[in-house]
């Protein structure tokens, strides 16, 4: 059955993923102290807690699942009021909701999320919306599964958790990434997402950011991305 996830369902679905604490390896690549921070596709927000937790002057949380968002509110009531704001949109929606307004960020993170939403108009309005100097980080797959499904089977607290990954092509001729994920006694999630290559990544997200690097981390890249003053001017 696939749904949208509340927090605790996603916590306990992708157990071996979040006890690896991914978010960490994101905050750590910025000085978030003082600074305005947004989460895109934030989901359980861990990130949140980091940040604010380090000093963040503002932190802003975006889903486009409300059912997660719903999850956050107690996480929220643990900082100062109007510190941290959670919106039910998705990224296009949160963008264009914050065109002309003064706010710029310092920081913009996306963990593991960035190929549901990833295009040269939505980087574009991004990167508008930062701060000279700003940073924009997020994480994403490194490899493309095989055509063939691979399932890899693991045991964590005495249940078996079942992962099934492969590509097929899409109707644009590109590849999709199919994605089952299943706890023993609880129901399965399933995801898609489109396959986007990192020189295509840097392609984009050289035209919007005067630096951008990339680290290479097992399966999983990570980006890090600054803009400067001559890059919003022009």
């Amino acid at each position: 059955m696939s749904h949208y996830m509340t927090w605790k369902e996603y916590v306990t679905i992708y157990k071996l993923y979040r006890d690896r604490r991914p978010e960490s390896e994101l905050v750590d690549l910025a000085n978030v102290s003082g600074k305005n921070i947004i989460n895109l596709c934030c989901g359980s927000d861990d990130i949140m807690e980091l940040c604010m937790n380090r000093g963040a002057k503002s932190f802003e949380g975006i889903d486009a699942c409300f059912a997660m968002l719903y999850g956050l509110v107690e996480k929220k009531s643990k900082f100062p009021k109007g510190t941290v704001e959670l919106y039910n949109q998705d990224v296009m929606q949160a963008l264009e909701y914050r065109e002309g307004k003064e706010k710029q960020y310092d920081v913009v993170f996306c963990r593991q999320a960035i190929n549901y939403w990833f295009s040269e108009l939505i980087i574009a309005k991004l990167a508008s919306l930062m701060s000279d100097g700003g940073v924009f980080i997020f994480n994403t797959f490194a490899n493309l599964p095989s055509p063939t499904p691979r399932v890899k089977e693991y045991t964590i607290e005495g249940d078996k958790f079942v992962e099934i990954s492969y590509s097929i092509f899409n109707k644009n001729g590109g590849m999709d990434v199919h994605h089952i994920q299943a706890r023993e006694g609880h129901e399965p999630h399933m995801t898609n997402f489109a396959w986007i290559k990192p020189n295509d990544f840097m392609e984009v997200l050289n035209k919007h950011f005067e630096w951008v690097d990339r680290i290479e981390k097992g399966k999983v890249h990570i980006y890090v991305c600054k803009k400067s003053a001559y890059f919003a001017n022009t």
